[in-house]
């Protein structure tokens, strides 16, 4: 089976998600990698995760790319995500 797969390098190594985005199929290493922004009270606001949010390119629905679960709705919309070791200079994808 043909599948395509985005490998991400984050700040404590390597995630890999599914390069489709579950509502429409847009591929999502097209989307933007941004952060968080949290606000534990009016006024007071803090970017946080930065790098670890990716946006898809077409309806800008957000992942966390470290486990592909939906920013919305974790529990029901996900992006497959794979386990990733490295062996040397080589990054193995665990399928």
């Amino acid at each position: 089976m043909k599948r395509s797969i985005g490998v991400f390098h984050l700040d404590d190594g390597y995630v890999a998600l599914r390069n489709t985005c579950p509502h429409q199929g847009a591929p999502l290493c097209e989307g933007t990698l941004s952060g968080a922004v949290d606000s534990p009270a009016p006024g007071q606001y803090s970017y946080e995760r930065r790098g670890e949010i990716l946006r898809c390119p077409w309806h800008q629905w957000e992942f966390e790319v470290r486990t592909g679960r939906s920013w919305v709705d974790p529990d029901r919309t996900r992006v497959r995500s794979y386990p990733v070791t490295t062996d040397g200079e080589r990054i193995v994808i665990h399928l």
